[in-house]
């Protein structure tokens, strides 16, 4: 049996994974649910609203963005850091998957207005 904080993390990296291959608009909390072997209620738990799904997925992904681009070589000459940068948007794409902002972005018409505008 998954602990709390693992099904969080479970849920979380499912909806990333859904959001990066169909956008934003294109699952529900059943699909999630499915993934992770529990029931949509207990998304809800973890995520009340689809929003707060989005906010959370948001801040993990800055996290992980400002990581990767800090462990960029600074040093380096400016076409090695441009490689550095494409290769962190290709690897999604080889995996048939699309970067998380760029892919909310196209459902930007339809997020709530909290979410269009996070800082």
């Amino acid at each position: 049996m998954h602990t709390s904080t693992d099904n969080r993390t479970l849920i979380l990296a499912a909806a990333s994974e859904l959001l990066k291959a169909r956008g934003f608009n294109a699952f529900s909390y059943r699909d999630l649910a499915a993934r992770v072997g529990i029931k949509s209620s207990s998304v809800h738990y973890y995520f009340p609203t689809k929003q707060d799904l989005g906010h959370a997925l948001l801040q993990e992904y800055r996290e992980a963005m400002r990581e990767a681009l800090t462990s960029l070589d600074l040093r380096a000459c400016v076409a090695e850091r441009l490689r550095g940068l494409v290769a962190l948007f290709a690897g999604t794409a080889e995996q048939d998957q699309w970067c998380l902002a760029g892919m909310l972005a196209s459902d930007y018409a339809t997020l709530d207005e909290p979410l269009r505008h996070v800082h």
